[in-house]
């Protein structure tokens, strides 16, 4: 079951990091896909808490299809360099604030 929500939060994020891919961000990158991460993270956090495992966003965010859609993400904006970055902080974040019950942040994609 984790590996099924897994991938379908990923597939998500996958699909509207692309759209940052084929649009005119460049000065915004960072944040953009900062709040991508975020907004992934925050589902997976929210989904880990609620099925009672423990408080791992590393775990799930190492997981092979996580790594492979990562992977795919980046090579379809260019091998942006921060991409990696700006996607683990906004994971790392989102993951606390749902595992915690945080309110979500307001993001301009959620």
């Amino acid at each position: 079951m984790r590996r099924i929500r897994a991938i379908m939060i990923f597939l998500v994020a996958f699909l509207l990091l692309n759209a940052v891919a084929h649009n005119a961000f460049s000065d915004g990158r960072y944040q953009i896909t900062y709040e991508y991460g975020y907004n992934a993270g925050y589902e997976a956090g929210k989904q880990e808490q609620e099925e009672g495992y423990g408080y791992e966003p590393e775990v799930v965010l190492a997981q092979p299809v996580f790594q492979l859609l990562l992977k795919k993400c980046k090579a379809s904006i260019g091998n942006w360099v921060e991409f990696d970055q700006a996607f683990k902080d906004g994971w790392f974040d989102g993951f606390k604030d749902g595992y915690y019950g945080s309110s979500k942040k307001r993001t301009r994609f959620s």
